[in-house]
């Protein structure tokens, strides 16, 4: 139901976003967000408002994250290597180029856009019953901010560089937290090496992460991944991937008795 109310709502405002390029489709997504975010904070009838949404059944658990979480992975690396995904990336490249060879641009955008936000929307349900409180807080620019770090770290360009990033980001930043906890902890009660450290960490984690993504910005551009995505075994060494040559016009070999 998460995945389907995340469908129906994304999928109507899709057909305006796909219309837009680049930056703007970026200045748009998060303007919407804002709207999103202060409409949740007042519609107290339906979201409670700045309150927290508590006593939601627990019906998640690790496993089943795990399960949801690979079987979208899987989704999502079969629609990149369908002619959709093709097409999709021929978009990406030049769009003008893709649409004087018939590729409707804007259906594949909306087609990609309607899939993710399937996706997000399971995700949403499948955390909301893990964790069983919330408030519109909690889907804000913080979360925001990790995601986009996630991309920009693993790189946005293919599943593999997606789902490392996604590895990186949230298990460094559980571990800057943990630190920053500790930390705080110690000089709150400046019990031994509490007594010596000079300032409290406020902020650390994001921080750290935000460096991170400027090293990742100068030194890789494309991502931990570089932009490759990982071979699956049952392509073998050497095997191109799926469409590389599908794509390819066969080339005319002239006979030797064709006259010139």
């Amino acid at each position: 139901m998460g995945g389907l109310t995340a469908l129906m709502v994304g999928g109507v405002i899709g057909i305006a976003f796909v219309r837009l390029r680049g930056a703007s489709f970026t200045i748009a997504t998060f303007a919407f967000l804002i709207v999103i975010h202060s409409v949740a904070l007042q519609w107290e009838q339906v979201t409670r408002g700045s309150r927290t949404v508590i006593g939601i059944p627990k019906y998640t658990s690790l496993w089943d994250a795990a399960l949801w979480a690979i079987a979208a992975v899987l989704v999502v690396y079969a629609f990149k290597e369908s002619t959709a995904g093709l097409k999709l990336r021929a978009s990406r490249e030049d769009e003008d180029a893709a649409s004087s060879i018939g590729v409707n641009v804007k259906l594949m955008r909306w087609f990609a856009w309607s899939l993710s936000v399937f996706i997000s929307g399971i995700g949403g349900a499948l955390w909301a019953h893990f964790i069983q409180q919330f408030s519109p807080q909690s889907f804000y620019l913080k979360e925001t901010f990790l995601i986009v770090a996630m991309l920009v770290i693993g790189g946005s360009a293919t599943v593999s560089g997606a789902v490392i990033g996604a590895f990186a980001v949230a298990l460094t930043s559980e571990g800057m937290r943990q630190f920053e906890n500790w930390w705080n902890l110690e000089r709150q009660t400046g019990t031994g090496i509490g007594e010596i450290l000079p300032f409290q960490l406020i902020g650390f984690t994001e921080i750290m992460i935000a460096l991170a993504m400027i090293l990742v910005l100068v030194l890789r551009p494309s991502g931990i991944m570089g932009g490759r995505e990982l071979a699956w075994p049952a392509r073998g060494r050497g095997s191109p991937p799926n469409g590389a040559m599908q794509d390819q016009a066969p080339v005319p070999v002239a006979s030797q008795d064709s006259t010139s």
